[in-house]
């Protein structure tokens, strides 16, 4: 996960620093948050009950098998084991790289992911009737 202020300043930052030749670099805020961690801090942040309940993975992949097989009757394609598989999977992307060159996240995660939160919630009318010459959204996006 990266939070775009975070992405922002690690693009400066290299482009500040460009060489002659290439060098490719990741970019990802530290540390890793777990889906259930992301989860927990956004009802936390929306002020609604965090869920206490999980449901395990391998009885959701049995019941997904035969509710993909029918779907597929229909001439479509739903891939929910794919979709179970990867909210269930770790991907983490390292930005040592950066991070040695002298970056420096600007932004916690925790922070990033509850600005976002309060960002979209504060938007989310005109999100939602498509309203994107907000001046909010503007500001975000121009250097």
């Amino acid at each position: 996960m990266a939070y775009v202020d975070n992405l922002i300043a690690a693009t400066v930052f290299l482009l500040r620093d460009m060489r002659r030749d290439v060098d490719v670099f990741n970019y990802s805020d530290e540390p890793h948050l777990t889906f259930r961690q992301i989860v927990d801090l956004i009802h936390r942040r929306l002020g609604r009950r965090v869920p206490s309940f999980s449901l395990p993975l391998e009885p959701m992949r049995a019941l997904a098998t035969p509710v993909e097989k029918l779907i597929a009757l229909t001439g479509r394609h739903v891939p929910i084991r794919a979709a179970l598989d990867k909210i269930n999977r770790a991907t983490h992307h390292s930005a040592a790289k950066l991070t040695r060159a002298g970056c420096v996240q600007q932004v916690a995660v925790e922070a990033g992911l509850e600005q976002m939160i309060d960002w979209y919630v504060a938007d989310r009318t005109r999100i939602a009737i498509g309203d994107l010459d907000r001046p909010s959204l503007r500001q975000r996006t121009t250097f």
